[in-house]
């Protein structure tokens, strides 16, 4: 079980610093903007947009492949001054849940939040 009250540090498939959550809550990107926000164990955008699961230490996709993990073996780079998040919006039912496929989705990184958190 994660504990999502500590700071909890999101890397890609390559080891890459990414994202991190440090309020429970609220997702930002290394450079500071925040991107989307937990609701139990799913990722929502601020527009109330189903993104992702979080499960085990991993955020997954609608296909069940891998976007970000808690794990890297890789030296963590410095944070960016946070940026203060928006005010969450209605939000939309997340879609049925798949089943784990354990690789890489193709959206991994700092693209799935990119690609995916736009109004």
């Amino acid at each position: 079980m994660i504990e999502r009250n500590s700071m909890l540090d999101f890397f890609s498939e390559n080891g890459e610093a990414v994202a991190y959550l440090d309020d429970g809550e609220s997702i930002f990107l290394w450079c500071g903007r925040s991107v989307a926000y937990l609701i139990e164990d799913s990722v929502y955008t601020y527009c109330g947009k189903h993104l992702r699961w979080l499960e085990d230490g991993w955020i997954y996709d609608h296909l069940g492949d891998d976007v970000l993990s808690l794990y890297t073996l890789s030296s963590i780079p410095n944070k960016s001054v946070r940026q203060t998040p928006p005010a969450h919006r209605f939000i939309e039912s997340p879609p049925e849940e798949p089943q784990r496929t354990f690789r890489w989705s193709v959206f991994s990184g700092e693209v799935f939040f990119n690609t995916l958190t736009r109004p």
